[in-house]
């Protein structure tokens, strides 16, 4: 959305963000946000049904991609590239929205919201399953939770760390997991 109506809906998103990362997201009210903003709590409501649709609406970006993904995998063999792939796309997406995952992974108010916690039980639940494959022992689903486990557990667990200094010991930490070790993949293609 443009215009006014949609930089203010914006920028009360970016505040509500903010203040659930300060405060968490039960202890932060409409009326801490509308304070914030400089608004009436009614002026808030112009923008935002209530404290459970703004927070659908902050996490909505990461859980469409996240379910989008979810679905791309299912048309793929999970190839040892594929899931390295998997590995990567995962970590790009916490990254790009770290401070919504941040707040999300951090806080179980937020993520045990019904509207956001099955969408991403779901999607995740998906990509254990790919990653383990078909028929897996309990050991390959363990390795597959762990994975993932591990992108989402860094990204949160260092929120100041920039990107660039992130990707690399993640990614290498959640291969670990599946049992591909650093550096394997160049290994492999320049066998090739």
């Amino acid at each position: 959305m443009t215009g006014p109506r949609g930089q203010t809906r914006e920028q009360i998103a970016q505040t509500a963000l903010r203040l659930f990362a300060e405060r968490g997201f039960g202890a932060t009210s409409l009326q801490d946000i509308a304070n914030e903003m400089g608004f009436t709590k009614p002026a808030l409501y112009y923008y935002f049904r209530s404290k459970d649709d703004l927070l659908e609406a902050l996490a909505a970006p990461a859980l469409d991609r996240l379910e989008c993904l979810a679905e791309v995998i299912g048309r793929h063999s999970a190839t040892p590239a594929a899931r390295r792939g998997l590995l990567a796309e995962l970590l790009d997406l916490y990254l790009e929205h770290r401070a919504v995952m941040t707040v999300f992974l951090g806080d179980r108010a937020a993520l045990a919201h019904p509207a956001i916690a099955g969408r991403s039980k779901q999607a995740n639940t998906k990509f254990h399953e790919w990653l383990a494959g078909p028929g897996a022992a309990f050991a390959d689903r363990t390795r597959a939770v762990a994975a993932i486990a591990a992108i989402r557990s860094c990204v949160v667990a260092f929120p100041d760390t920039p990107d660039d200094e992130l990707r690399a010991p993640v990614l290498d930490a959640a291969r670990a997991a599946l049992g591909i070790r650093p550096g394997h993949v160049m290994q492999l293609l320049a066998e090739k």
